[in-house]
């Protein structure tokens, strides 16, 4: 973690190491990615990501929300499954995300998007995807 995802005042401290996970991308091709977790549920990231790869859940990226300079809707619009990144809860401006702590992951945002029942979609765009049966990464 970086300057950008991380900055003083944040819940959690930058010194976690990342989790190095395997998965399967949109062409069923083994890649490697890496997600920033906190430390205590690190291990149990890697059971669930490879139980996702052992079932053969199709995944199109894992990088660092950093790789986006800390731009969560430019991450989104990627597609890229990520976890860390200080920020505020959607939609409730000055209260942290589980983000912020590394207690979230979003998978495949954009194929996989955040949905409120008044049928608010993040990222915004998303909508193109959630209304379909059939994504790229259902199984």
């Amino acid at each position: 973690m970086r300057r950008t995802t991380w900055h003083k005042g944040c819940p959690s401290t930058r010194r976690s190491p990342p989790v190095d996970l395997t998965y399967l991308d949109y062409e069923q091709r083994p890649q490697q990615g890496q997600l920033y977790v906190h430390k205590d549920v690190a291990r149990e990231l890697e059971r669930l990501f490879r139980g996702l790869y052992d079932h053969h859940f199709l995944i199109e990226r894992i990088l660092p929300v950093e790789n986006y300079t800390g731009d969560d809707d430019a991450s989104m619009a990627a597609n890229n499954t990520s976890a860390f990144n200080c920020r505020d809860t959607t939609g409730k401006p000055g209260t942290f995300s589980n983000h912020s702590w590394g207690r979230a992951v979003d998978i495949n945002p954009l194929t996989n998007p955040y949905v409120k029942a008044t049928r608010f979609y993040r990222p915004e765009d998303a909508p193109i995807w959630a209304e379909q049966k059939n994504s790229p990464a259902q199984f």
